[in-house]
C-alpha cells in the first residue's frame, strides 16, 4: 500500500502527484532485495551494513525526488536499510544506508525530498506543501 500526495501552486500553475510506498509488492520487493543484500549482490558496503545492524529493515518504496539540472519531480523506486530506534520515548526508523538515485531523463543524481510537506516549487522555487490525496495499492 501506499500514499499519494498531490503538489499544487497556483500562482505558477505547477501540479504533480507522488505515489509514495510501493503497493502490494512491497513485502515481496523488501524480502528479495534482503537477500541480495546478504549474498553481497547490492555491494560490500550495504551488506557490512546489515552485518553491522542485524535488526535492520528493508523498505522498498517510490521516492519524491528532484532534478535540479531538469527542474523537474520524479518518484523513483528506492531502497533504504533502517534501524527503528527509541529517542525521546518516541520510536522512529533511522535511514543507516539509502540507494543513490537518478534523473531518467538527465541522468544526474537527484535529491531526496524526504518532507513531502515543505518541498521547492519546480517553477519560481517558492515552497510548497504536499496534500495528502488518498491510498494506492
Amino acid at each position: 500500500m501506499g500514499s499519494i500526495f498531490r503538489f499544487e501552486h497556483k500562482a505558477c500553475g505547477f501540479e504533480y502527484k507522488h505515489f509514495d510506498g510501493a503497493g502490494f509488492m512491497s513485502m515481496e520487493l523488501e524480502g528479495a532485495t534482503l537477500e541480495k543484500i546478504k549474498k553481497g549482490e547490492m555491494g560490500e558496503d550495504w551488506k557490512k551494513a546489515l552485518d553491522d545492524n542485524p535488526k535492520a529493515e528493508v523498505a522498498v518504496h517510490n521516492a519524491l525526488c528532484y532534478c535540479e539540472k531538469c527542474k523537474k519531480y520524479h518518484s523513483l523506486p528506492q531502497i533504504k536499510l533502517n534501524l527503528l530506534e527509541e529517542k525521546d520515548g518516541e520510536e522512529g526508523y533511522k535511514a543507516l544506508k539509502k540507494e543513490t538515485l537518478y534523473c531518467p531523463e538527465c541522468k544526474e543524481e537527484v535529491v531526496d525530498m524526504d518532507n513531502v510537506f515543505s518541498v521547492p516549487c519546480p517553477v519560481c522555487g517558492e515552497k510548497i506543501k504536499g496534500k495528502f490525496a488518498g491510498l494506492w495499492d
